[in-house]
Formats: structure tokens, C-alpha cells, sequence
């Protein structure tokens, strides 16, 4: 659904956008070698539900005020806002991005999942659009080649980004489905997936961003290369310079080679993580709580004050 322009005797317009319906529960097949897997320890949280977001005919600084800008990894900056009236039952903490166009607008409105970066508001104002996004601090181009990095922590980042496939795990009525089998459910490819553009919280919780640019498309390829690039990157601080995959200590990353081989043989999501063994550790969003608490004091970030 797109902005809907109306006549109105204010200055302010709302629009109310309605929901999205949710992905299809698929059913696992359950066996003995699934029930006994180390994945069982993944944490499980509750689908979050999109609530319908407000299109406001308005300028965003009249709701928003601006407090500083910051960059994530070598990309652009972008300014941190806090809202203007706050509601004690919400963080009032903002990233705020310029979307150029509708047509952009309309994609981030149809990307409703847990696995992606949350928008809160759109506003539109002068032919200027902009969008208010959940808060998150740091992005995982900040954990790249970090001295903490292990394969646990590799297979905590990676397997939210990659893991279950159009597998659902139940457990009490919650299930996890992670944000590349949405968009292949979707028939929609992200195109700009890169360590910037994953974010990470203070709990360990790690979202896909940049979702304006998604396409449709059926062939995943794309992004799943962009995968073993990312995880070249996290796991030694660079990616080779000639296009080809490969780790320069192969004695310490022996699942890591494995999930980067995976993502060179493979088109479809839910290929590259069957059997993977690096997805296979007892990974969980836990477990880079500790890196995430170093590298938001370690990290050198860009930031501009005032914004």
C-alpha cells in the first residue's frame, strides 16, 4: 500500500497501513536426528507482529528532535533522533533514513518481519521521504576480524541472519524464521546485503537493514554470495580481492570454510544451511552479548555531534 494523500483542514495527515498477513507455519519433519540436535538450544522468541505504521503528512522534525549522526562500519551516516513526545512505554530512540522515492517506501512497507530492522514511522513532507527506525547501535561490520570472534559467535550472527531456512522450529506456539527465507518466500532478493546493513542490539538480537533496496526476484544467488563475503569478513577482517572465497587460517575455521563453501555451490536458502555443521553448533543470540558489550567501547565509530 502507498501514501495516500488527502485533503484535510490540518496540517497533519495519518494513515493508517494495514497489516501485512503473516508468513504460513510450515510443518518440520521431525526425526530422531533432528530431535537430538544442538540447534535445539537456539532462543526462541515470539513473531513481533507489525503494527501498522502511520504515514505522517508532515516534516519528521516537528515529531523528532535530532541528537547526534552515526556511521555503521565504512558507510553513510545517519542521524540519531529522540521523539519529541515520549511515551514512557516505548524507546523514544530513533535512526532516521532518507528514502528517495514512493516506490521505495511502498517495498519497506511490505517487508514486515522480526528479521529486519523495524520501521516505526514514514513521514513525507516538500517531496522528501523519510523513514524513523528502531534504534539498534551498532552494525556487525563493527565485529569484523575481532580477536573474539570464534565459530560459536560466527554461527550466533550467521544463523540469524541464514539459519532455518523454511524450517520452523515450534517451541510453545513461537517459532524462528530468519530474514533471507522471508524474502525467498516472498520471491524477493535483498541486493545490498553487507556487514553495514546488519545490525545488532545490545542482547544479541541481529536484523537485516537497508530493505528499501530489495527486488523481486526468484534467484537468491546474489545474496547468498554476499553471505560468504560477510562471513570472510567477520571472521578475518576482509574478503579475498579477487572474487574467489577462502580463509588464510583454515586450522582455526574448519565449519567456517564449510558454511563458506555451502554458500558457493548453492542458489537457495534453505540448501545452504541443511547439514551445515558450522549451523549445527548450539549457537544463540546470547552468546555475542559479550562481544557486542567490548566493541561498543572498543570500536572506533563515526559520529557527528551535532548531527
Amino acid at each position: 500500500m502507498g501514501l495516500q494523500s488527502q485533503k484535510n483542514d490540518g496540517n497533519e495527515e495519518r494513515h493508517e497501513i494495514s497489516e501485512p498477513p503473516g508468513p504460513k507455519r510450515l510443518k518440520k519433519k521431525r526425526d530422531a536426528a533432528v530431535t537430538g540436535s544442538p540447534r535445539q538450544e537456539t532462543q526462541h522468541y515470539a513473531s513481533e507482529k507489525p503494527v501498522a505504521a502511520s504515514v505522517v503528512h508532515n516534516s519528521i522534525w516537528k515529531h523528532y528532535d535530532k541528537l547526534f549522526a552515526l556511521q555503521f562500519g565504512g558507510g553513510d551516516y545517519f542521524t540519531v533522533a529522540e521523539k519529541s513526545a515520549m511515551n514512557p512505554e516505548e524507546s523514544p530512540v530513533i535512526i532516521v533514513k532518507r528514502i528517495a522515492g514512493n516506490d521505495r517506501i511502498k517495498t519497506i512497507q511490505k517487508i514486515q518481519h522480526e528479521r529486519f530492522v523495524r520501521a516505526q514511522e514514514f513521514f513525507t513532507a516538500e517531496n522528501a521521504y523519510f523513514v524513523a527506525f528502531e534504534f539498534m547501535p551498532l552494525s556487525i561490520a563493527e565485529f569484523m576480524g575481532h580477536p573474539l570472534m570464534n565459530e560459536l559467535r560466527l554461527a550466533s550472527i550467521l544463523g540469524q541472519v541464514s539459519d532455518v531456512a523454511l524450517l520452523m522450529i515450534p517451541t510453545d506456539g513461537m517459532q524462528v524464521i530468519d530474514g533471507l527465507a522471508y524474502l525467498e518466500r516472498k520471491s524477493m532478493q535483498h541486493g545490498q546485503l553487507t556487514c553495514s546493513n546488519i545490525l545488532v542490539d545490545s542482547i544479541g538480537n541481529v536484523k537485516l537493514w537497508g530493505q528499501e533496496h530489495c527486488q523481486v526476484s526468484s534467484d537468491m544467488k546474489a545474496d547468498i554470495r554476499a553471505l560468504g563475503t560477510i562471513t570472510m569478513e567477520l571472521i578475518q577482517g576482509y574478503a579475498k580481492t579477487d572474487g574467489n572465497i577462502g580463509l588464510d587460517k583454515l586450522e582455526r575455521w574448519p565449519r567456517g570454510m564449510d558454511f563458506l563453501a555451502a554458500t558457493e555451490c548453492t542458489s537457495r536458502v534453505d540448501a545452504l544451511v541443511e547439514e551445515n555443521s558450522l549451523l549445527s553448533l548450539p549457537w544463540n543470540t546470547k552468546r555475542i552479548v559479550g562481544l557486542f558489550s567490548l566493541v561498543n567501547i572498543w570500536a572506533s565509530r563515526g559520529y557527528k555531534f551535532p548531527a
